[in-house]
This record gives C-alpha cells, sequence and structure tokens, in this order.
C-alpha cells in the first residue's frame, strides 16, 4: 500500500514551521565557509523575518553569522527540513539554500551570541571531512552541492 502525503494541516497543528535561508558560500580559491555551532560543523543560516526576501534573508544570515559584508548569490540548492523540540515546542525547520560567494581577504568573525564558536575557510577535501561531524541534511546538502561542481 502506497503511502499517503501528509497533510499540510496535519504539520501545522504538529509542528511549529519556521522558515530559515542560508549558504553554502565558496571564496576566489575554492574555498569553502563553514562555522562550528554547538560542537557541529554547520553552514551559515537563520530564519526568514516577516516580509523579508527569502535571498535577502540568506545574505542577511550569513553576513550576521560570519562577519563578512561583501556575499553575491551564485545559484540555488536544495532545501532542507528537520525537526527539533524547543520548550516543548515541536519546531519543523524548512532552510532554503543558496550557493554563495565571497572574497577570502574579509575579516571573519563568529557571531558568539548564536552559539556559533568558530568560522574557517577550508578546502572542498577538509570541509568533507569535517562535516562528517555534522547534521544527516547537511550531509545531503554537501553531496547536491559537490554535483553541481562537476
Amino acid at each position: 500500500m502506497a503511502k499517503q502525503p501528509i497533510k499540510e494541516e496535519t504539520l501545522i497543528t504538529e509542528f511549529e514551521i519556521i522558515h530559515a535561508a542560508g549558504g553554502i558560500v565558496v571564496n576566489e580559491k575554492n574555498e569553502v565557509l563553514l562555522i562550528n555551532r554547538l560542537d557541529h560543523w554547520d553552514f551559515p543560516k537563520g530564519k526568514i523575518e516577516n516580509n523579508e526576501k527569502t535571498e535577502a534573508a540568506a545574505i542577511r544570515e550569513v553576513k550576521e553569522e560570519t562577519g563578512i559584508e561583501t556575499i553575491e548569490i551564485t545559484g540555488k540548492l536544495m532545501t532542507t527540513y528537520h525537526t527539533y523540540v524547543i520548550n516543548k515546542s515541536e519546531i519543523l525547520k524548512e532552510t532554503r539554500w543558496f550557493e554563495m560567494k565571497a572574497n577570502s581577504s574579509e575579516p571573519l568573525k563568529p557571531q558568539t551570541e548564536e552559539g556559533i564558536a568558530e568560522v574557517l575557510w577550508v578546502s572542498e577535501e577538509r570541509a568533507t571531512e569535517l562535516l562528517k561531524n555534522s547534521y544527516p541534511n547537511l550531509k545531503e546538502l554537501w553531496k547536491d552541492f559537490l554535483k553541481t561542481r562537476d
């Protein structure tokens, strides 16, 4: 028997839905920007504010979380979904991802008030290694991103 799709109304009653946006940022040396948040390697992302366009939110969040000021979106990537619980509320987070470019000469500054301990430019090979200590949906995002690079 085929699985029936979950109706959006069911999700709305069971989860608080948060819409977010972020990016995989590459520099002129073909290095990738990673952040370390709560002892996991991650890509910069965050909540889309009311009346904010998705692309603008992605750029704003990358700027806030990494300190980089000059960022350009160069393409769309996949959308990821994950769930978590905060204060006994079940959250479903939908994150729209973009490929971005930035210059490596800009200083990096982790947004420590968001739990970001480190921001690094790393090679694709090193990113693959570090992302082994990440979340399953980010590992899928990374695999999808690497396919666009071939």
